[in-house]
């Protein structure tokens, strides 16, 4: 996997989608998941001890992924919300907005979408919540972040997709950090 830190026991997924498999619909699951498959619509992990949802490499989800941890090695269209931790792996594509209280992210995952860090417990219990009120049809619709030029998504955003800021003095890249 990664040298990253990997969940313990009671937070690794019991749910899974596997290889080959495709699913539509909106899924709340009380243990954690991993999808290996392809889920279209969007996955909330419920459980209150902290479980983890892991899109595996090679798995697609299309659509918004909230739990307290979040590990991503497959691409994911739509935002993620990871209240304790968020991992992007080596060969992870996100096209979305991340929040995480802590983030791993690796040089070569490619992340197009802004990075949101949640400041404390109040900032996530005032998140809304990634899956309410979205349609299974509608999840990559509305989960795809607006299209809005790179003036707009500041110098982070610019960072992550590995493009200089016109603005930073002398003409240096900001840099974004491999552990947040």
């Amino acid at each position: 996997m990664s040298a990253m830190t990997l969940p313990t026991p009671s937070q690794a997924p019991r749910g899974l989608l596997p290889k080959g498999s495709q699913l539509r619909g909106e899924l709340n699951v009380a243990q954690g998941l991993r999808i290996e498959g392809e889920l279209y619509g969007n996955v909330r992990a419920l459980d209150s001890q902290g479980a983890t949802v892991v899109v595996a490499d090679g798995a697609t989800v299309i659509g918004a992924i909230e739990a307290a941890h979040v590990i991503v090695q497959g691409q994911v269209q739509g935002p993620i919300v990871a209240t304790q931790q968020l991992q992007v792996l080596a060969g992870a594509q996100i096209d979305g907005e991340l929040h995480y209280l802590h983030l791993d992210l690796h040089p070569q995952a490619l992340v197009r979408g802004s990075l949101i860090p949640i400041l404390g417990v109040s900032d996530a219990q005032a998140l809304p919540s990634t899956t309410a009120g979205a349609s299974d049809e509608g999840a990559a619709a509305d989960a795809a972040p607006a299209q809005a030029d790179d003036e707009a998504k500041g110098p982070t955003a610019r960072a992550v997709k590995g493009e200089a800021d016109p603005e930073a003095e002398g003409g240096a890249v900001p840099s974004t950090p491999a552990h947040v």
